[in-house]
């Protein structure tokens, strides 16, 4: 069967590239993502912020306030430093380029992701951190959208494993979602 065939089988129910198509409710309509790799860990401390910069950001234009956002974070080779107690938040930021401030939270929390490889005792522990959070879209303009960090009790290394080509990719992933 031809591909023009198969396409009026469908009657009225596809869409081709520019044309104007609506979307049912619960429907990936956009999805930003990035990938970040470092050559050395890097140290978390105990003062929330940024710690990526614009190194690890995601830019995307909402279509609209009544849609949702999906945010996902993945950073790895998170450790503690072999110190009890100590752990690591994750949360995420907005702004429309950060240029004035730290921007605004997203997903209902400061830090959306709490304690993460918080251990009790002196013991070592190294794993991967990921997070996600959802959101109303915030606006239906451009805006750039980063991971937001801060340690529990002292710093906290990611991206450990990272001083060789073979270990570590982080990845950040916003997704629309139709309303």
């Amino acid at each position: 069967m031809s591909r023009a065939r198969d396409n009026a089988d469908l009657g009225d129910n596809y869409g081709t590239l520019g044309s104007t198509v609506v979307f049912p409710a619960g429907h990936v309509i956009q999805t930003a993502v990035t990938s970040y790799q470092r050559t050395s860990s890097l140290s978390i401390g105990t003062t929330e912020s940024q710690y990526f910069g614009s190194d690890f950001q995601v830019t995307i234009t909402p279509k609209s306030t009544s849609n949702k956002l999906i945010i996902s974070c993945f950073i790895p080779d998170g450790y503690n430093n072999a110190t009890a107690n100590r752990g690591l938040h994750g949360g995420f930021k907005y702004d429309a380029d950060f240029s004035s401030g730290n921007g605004t939270s997203l997903g209902g929390r400061e830090f959306v992701a709490d304690h993460h490889g918080y251990f009790g005792a002196s013991t070592a522990l190294l794993n991967s951190f990921s997070y996600s959070a959802t959101q109303v879209a915030p606006v239906d303009s451009q805006i750039i959208i980063r991971p937001w960090l801060k340690a529990v009790t002292g710093a906290y290394l990611v991206f450990t494993n990272s001083s060789t080509s073979n270990f570590g990719v982080g990845f950040l992933m916003v997704q629309e979602i139709q309303g």
